[in-house]
């Protein structure tokens, strides 16, 4: 039981993350690249002709390294997405795949977020951590644009 509620404010932390992605879906200009880039990579694969930074390359270069990595997270979530019968109304739906694509970011830096707060407890103690975590959940910027895709 102890080693269950060890976890509760990791959870806490992503479970915040996941509501701010339910409460504000859609994105922000400045994550438009990124984003479009982990669709292209999600939709498009290899087929690097249809991507959509040939149309509109943007006036700085850009990395597709994140964008690649998301997406390979979020591909397997795809392919179950479009073989489910119980889920066929989100079969090919761009929106639900950014949605899914911001929860897996989310997780992932909840993950990052629950790791230092491990070492946090190990160096200076538990209820350190634990305060560490409950500010996390409570301070807006941080759990929001957790799930983001920007490219700063």
């Amino acid at each position: 039981m102890a080693r269950v509620l060890s976890w509760a404010p990791d959870v806490l932390v992503l479970l915040v993350i996941a509501l701010h992605v339910a409460l504000a879906p859609y994105a922000k200009v400045e994550e438009s690249f990124n984003l479009q880039a982990t669709h292209d990579v999600l939709y498009h694969g290899r087929n690097l002709g249809r991507y959509d930074h040939h149309d509109f390359p943007g006036v700085v270069p850009r990395t597709f390294a994140g964008a690649v990595v998301l997406a390979g997270l979020v591909a397997p979530i795809k392919w179950l997405i479009e073989r489910s019968d119980s889920i066929g109304s989100l079969d090919g739906d761009a929106v639900a795949m950014q949605i899914v694509a911001r929860l897996a970011l989310g997780a992932c830096t909840a993950l990052a977020i629950a790791r230092f707060r491990f070492a946090l407890a190990s160096r200076i103690g538990a209820p350190a951590s634990v305060a560490f975590a409950l500010l996390t959940a409570t301070s807006f910027h941080q759990t929001f644009y957790a799930s983001r895709t920007l490219p700063n």
